[in-house]
């Protein structure tokens, strides 16, 4: 029986500090996946085309891949535009949905407000993908 409930992943990029010397923007990105729709053979594809050129059991990070740093900086642009070309390819047909909420620090007056920043980019995801798509498969009501 396929597992019956929804994985969420959450990145975070950027950092809490105003600082300048910090990142201007914090991203808070969130993917979730209906463990019920299976994307195995779309692993195991993605990495049969890495092994195919030649990278086994690469660890996919996209961005020191187009900046060219972190483990890619030895490999030149045409190689690093195919195993990024791999990557959306997936992407694109996973069953898996995303969202990111970027926060701009230069309009945030105080860490209270980057929580309630959160918090409200948290809400909105969660009423506007999680509920509509997954609320009457798997989150089950208790009559009063």
């Amino acid at each position: 029986m396929k597992e019956q409930c929804v994985s969420i992943f959450v990145d975070e990029s950027g950092n809490l500090s105003s600082m300048k010397d910090s990142s201007r923007f914090f991203l808070l990105c969130m993917l979730f996946h209906d463990q019920s729709e299976s994307i195995e053979p779309l692993v195991k594809k993605f990495d049969s085309d890495l092994d195919r050129i030649g990278f086994t059991n690469l660890c996919f990070h996209a961005g020191p891949i187009i900046r060219h740093e972190d483990g890619y900086e030895y490999m030149n642009w045409e190689l690093r535009y195919r195993i990024f070309s791999m990557m959306m390819a997936f992407a694109r047909k996973a069953s898996f949905r995303y969202r990111c909420i970027c926060i701009d620090k230069k309009f945030v007056a105080s860490e209270e407000q980057f929580i309630a920043l959160i918090k409200t980019g948290i809400t909105e995801t969660v009423e506007t993908v999680v509920l509509p798509r997954w609320h009457n498969k798997y989150i089950k009501r208790k009559e009063i």
